[in-house]
């Protein structure tokens, strides 16, 4: 299993921007992507990705909703939407067992191009 400093060394070999948080979470950016608070996080063997995206008004409309699950289902190949409190959030997850540097890679990217593709598309459907 991986352990943080080969998580940490992954980051560094990426060339992602990051703030270690935590003995087993950092915080990753990436300016070519306009890509900011990617959280990173382990939990037992399993690393965790998330980042905010908007918060979610108090009645969300049922448009909105549904593109969300669309989404999930059509575009998403690493990760998925979700709705933690009143903060919609893209989240992903990779098992720590035998991850390399490629798939931590393919999570970042895969929430980079999901974020451009889709953030505008989703925050106007939140009227």
């Amino acid at each position: 299993m991986r352990k943080p400093e080969d998580i940490e060394s992954f980051l560094i070999e990426s060339g992602y921007q990051f703030e270690h948080l935590s003995d087993q979470m950092w915080r990753v950016s990436d300016e070519a992507d306009d890509l900011d608070n990617i959280l990173v996080f382990a939990t037992g063997n399993v690393l965790n990705f998330q980042v905010g995206l908007f918060t979610l008004p108090e009645s969300p409309s049922v448009a909105l909703l549904h593109r969300m699950l669309e989404l999930n289902a059509t575009s998403l190949i690493y990760g998925a939407f979700a709705i933690d409190k009143d903060k919609v959030i893209l989240i992903g997850a990779l098992e720590m067992d035998n991850l390399d540097r490629n798939e931590l890679q393919a999570m970042i990217e895969s929430m980079a191009m999901a974020i451009r593709e889709h953030h505008e598309e989703l925050t106007a459907l939140i009227g």
